[in-house]
């Protein structure tokens, strides 16, 4: 009886480890292919030829963290647009196993596996707001409404950026902070952009960040660190 079954055993055994090793593949293969479709995404901006040169790059980069043993995908990377105009990375790759119990049977001497990816980057709509004016100088309070005057003013300022912030995020609008200087209420300006770091910083709600710069020439940098997270929401 066992030598009837054990050809029956092999088979199963054999089947076993090549459609593991596609699984494995298979894995690899889409985990780079995300990794490509994000960076061209990114590098959009820049001429389609290097965004897609990038995008190669991450994907040789994250295929080969599984091992020189994976064999060698053919990998097609494109940019279209969709129904709506926004542009699309698309990424498509492939690739083939010679497979070891299964070349015993038919047509079977090989196993071919693929995956695909796509990132999109819609339009988006930016609104820069500056208060020039010193008038969140104070800490901030919560209240109705009041009588303004110079000693209560930074509250009521404080209050209505909260009101108005408050009533993006209800919408699904992720609001960003920035602060200029040393005369700032960071634990404000975490608040109004519901930034994890904030005291009352809401989960259920959009997550923002504050994010300061010390002097005028520090703006740069914040402006494209803030630029460069908001295009990987985008691109994610």
């Amino acid at each position: 009886m066992f030598v009837v079954l054990l050809p029956v055993l092999i088979l199963f055994v054999g089947l076993t480890l090549d459609f593991g090793m596609a699984f494995v593949t298979k894995t690899a293969l889409s985990k780079a292919a995300d990794a490509a479709a994000i960076t061209a995404m990114r590098n959009v901006k820049q001429r389609q030829s290097t965004a897609i040169a990038l995008a190669r790059n991450a994907f040789n980069a994250n295929y080969a963290a599984f091992g020189n043993n994976s064999p060698v995908p053919t990998v097609n990377i494109a940019f279209t647009t969709d129904s709506g105009n926004n542009q699309v990375a698309n990424v498509n790759a492939t690739a083939t196993l010679n497979s070891f119990f299964l070349s015993l049977l038919p047509g079977f001497k090989t196993i071919s596996v693929s995956t695909g990816a796509q990132t999109t980057r819609p339009k988006l709509m930016i609104s820069l707001v500056l208060d020039r004016s010193g008038s969140m100088t104070k800490t901030a309070s919560s209240g109705g409404s009041m009588t303004l005057n110079n000693s209560n003013l930074s509250n009521d300022a404080m209050y209505r950026a909260n009101q108005a912030a408050n009533s993006m995020r209800a919408q699904g609008i992720i609001v960003y902070s920035i602060g200029l200087g040393d005369k700032i209420s960071q634990p404000f300006l975490q608040q109004f952009a519901n930034d994890p770091a904030s005291n009352s910083f809401d989960s259920t709600q959009p997550i923002g960040e504050a994010v300061f710069a010390p002097t005028s020439a520090d703006l740069q940098g914040v402006f494209q660190d803030i630029a460069n997270k908001i295009l990987l929401r985008l691109s994610q």
